[in-house]
C-alpha cells in the first residue's frame, strides 16, 4: 500500500476482495499513525486522472496532510493524483537545481516537485523562478494552499492551464523542465524542446517494457523513449545530449517507469 499522510491506498488482488476489509484492517492496525484505508478501483479516470476509491476501513475521510523533504502538503486522495513513490525522485531533481534558475514544472499536481526544489533553494539562501503548471482546477487550487503552507511564494508560481500553451509561451526561457506525466509527456516533447534554453536540461517520464511478453527476455526499457527524444530534437535542429537515465519504479509484469535526462543545445 502507498502511504499518504494518514491515508493508506491499497490494490486488492483478483480473487481476494472478500478479504479485502480484514487486510485494511491488519494495514491498521499495523501502523497505528494510519486512519484510513481505501482500495484503488481500476485505472485512473478522467481528464486529470485520478484514482477511483472505494473505502476499506477506519475514518471515512479523503482529505490529508502529507509530508516529504521537510515540505507539508495539503490533499485530498479522491480528488487528485499524489505519488509518495516519487520522494527519490523530487530530491534527486531538487539536488540539482542551481541558483537562478528558470524552472517549468509541468504536470505538477498540488506541488511536490516544485516546492520541494523551491524549500530547498530558500534553506540555502539560494534563489529560481518556477512556474508550476496544472491542468486541474482542485489541484491547482491545493498547490496554492501548499505554497502558502510552506512559504515559497517568492519561488514559485501556480499556473492553471494546458501546458502545451504555456511552453509555446515561453521559448527557450526554461534552464530546466520537469515532466512527471508517464503516460503522455512524450507528446509535448515538441513544445518542450522549444521552450529549452541553450544548455537546459529536461527531465522526461515515461514507460518501457523491460522484458518481453512472448519472450520473456529483459529488454532495455529506454531504447523507444530514447528514439523518441532524438528524433524531435533532430526535427527541430537542435543537439540533445542523454545526460542520465534510471528506472524509477515498477509500473506492471513487463512495464516499468522510467526517466531521462537529456541536455539541448
Amino acid at each position: 500500500f502507498d502511504a499518504i499522510g494518514t491515508i493508506a491506498i491499497t490494490e486488492i488482488p483478483a480473487g481476494e476482495e472478500k478479504n479485502a476489509r480484514q487486510y485494511a484492517s491488519e494495514i491498521l492496525a499495523a501502523n497505528k499513525h494510519l486512519q484510513s484505508v481505501y482500495e484503488k478501483i481500476g485505472a485512473m479516470q478522467g481528464t486529470y486522472r485520478v484514482w477511483k476509491l472505494r473505502y476499506l476501513a477506519g475514518k471515512k475521510n479523503t482529505k490529508t496532510t502529507y509530508k516529504e523533504s521537510n515540505c507539508s502538503f495539503e490533499l485530498d486522495v479522491a480528488k487528485v493524483y499524489f505519488s509518495p513513490r516519487l520522494a527519490f525522485e523530487r530530491t534527486r531533481i531538487a539536488e540539482q537545481v542551481q541558483n537562478g534558475e528558470n524552472v517549468l514544472a509541468l504536470f505538477a499536481g498540488v506541488g511536490p516537485f516544485p516546492i520541494i526544489i523551491a524549500k530547498k533553494l530558500k534553506t540555502e539562501k539560494k534563489t529560481a523562478v518556477i512556474i508550476a503548471n496544472e491542468l486541474s482546477p482542485v489541484a491547482v487550487k491545493y498547490m496554492q494552499q501548499n505554497i502558502a503552507l510552506n512559504k515559497v511564494g517568492e519561488i514559485v508560481l501556480a499556473n492553471k492551464g494546458d501546458a502545451k500553451k504555456l511552453l509555446k509561451q515561453k521559448k527557450r526561457w526554461a534552464n530546466r523542465i520537469i515532466t512527471p506525466l508517464p503516460h503522455t509527456a512524450y507528446k509535448f516533447l515538441p513544445q518542450i524542446i522549444d521552450a529549452t534554453a541553450s544548455s537546459g536540461i529536461v527531465h522526461l517520464y515515461g514507460f518501457g517494457p523491460h522484458r518481453s511478453e512472448k519472450t520473456k527476455k529483459e529488454t532495455n526499457p529506454f531504447i523507444a523513449l530514447e528514439k523518441k527524444i532524438k528524433s524531435e530534437c533532430k526535427k527541430k535542429k537542435r543537439k540533445c545530449k542523454i545526460i542520465f537515465k534510471r528506472i524509477v519504479r515498477p509500473y506492471s509484469p513487463f512495464q516499468v517507469q522510467v526517466v531521462i535526462d537529456f541536455q539541448v543545445k
